[in-house]
C-alpha cells in the first residue's frame, strides 16, 4: 500500500493543536486515579522492599499501555472520545515501533524524572536535562501550529499524523474505488 490514503485526506482532516491539548486533558482525567493508585502500589512496595526499583513500575505500565493502545486502536481514550485516530504514512495505525519513537520525548522526559527521584533532589545535570526536555515540548507543539498537516516534532520523527477518523474513513472509501 503506497501514501494514497494520507494523500486523500484534506488540510482540515488533519488535528491541530487545541484539539490535541483537549485530548492530553481528557486523558489526563482519565488516568488521573489509575496512576495515582498505581504510584501509591509503588511507593508501599518501595517502602516494604527496602528498594527504589519499584518506581519504575509505573512509568513501565504507562508506556506499554500508551504504545498498546496507539497500535492497536490508533489512540489512547481521549482521542478515541473526539474521534481522532493517530496513523502512520501508509494510512494505518502506527506500528510498535513507531508508537515507541512518537512518546520518545515523553520516555525521555519521564526517565529523568525517575533518575532524579533517585538522586538527591535532582543534580544540576538532570535540572538542565529536565529544562532541555521542557523545550523540547515547546518546540514540539510549536511545529503542530505552524508545519503542514499539523505534524508535530515527534509525528515527523515517526512518520505519523494526528486525523480526523471521518476525514479518514472518507480516505480509506476513495483509496477503495481506485
Amino acid at each position: 500500500m503506497d501514501n494514497s490514503k494520507v494523500d486523500q485526506l484534506l488540510e482540515d482532516d488533519f488535528v491541530g493543536f487545541w484539539p490535541r491539548l483537549l485530548i492530553a486533558l481528557i486523558d489526563g482525567v482519565i488516568l488521573i486515579g489509575p496512576i495515582y493508585l498505581l504510584n501509591r502500589w509503588a511507593t508501599f512496595l518501595m517502602n516494604t522492599w527496602h528498594s527504589e526499583i519499584p518506581i519504575i513500575i509505573p512509568w513501565l505500565v504507562y508506556i506499554v499501555y500508551y504504545v498498546y493502545l496507539v497500535s492497536r486502536f490508533g489512540g489512547t481514550p481521549g482521542r478515541l472520545l473526539l474521534r481522532t485516530r493517530i496513523i502512520n504514512a501508509k494510512g494505518n495505525y502506527p506500528t510498535i515501533i513507531q508508537a515507541l519513537l512518537r512518546y520518545g520525548f515523553y520516555i525521555i522526559n519521564s526517565l529523568f524524572v525517575v533518575i532524579s527521584t533517585f538522586t538527591s533532589h535532582g543534580t544540576d545535570q538532570i535540572t538542565a536535562l529536565n529544562f532541555l526536555m521542557t523545550c523540547v515540548f515547546i518546540i514540539d507543539g510549536l511545529f503542530i501550529i505552524f508545519m503542514v498537516r499539523n505534524q508535530a516534532l515527534h509525528d515527523k520523527m515517526a512518520g505519523t499524523y494526528v486525523v480526523y477518523k471521518s476525514g479518514l474513513e472518507y480516505a480509506e472509501a476513495v483509496h477503495e474505488r481506485s
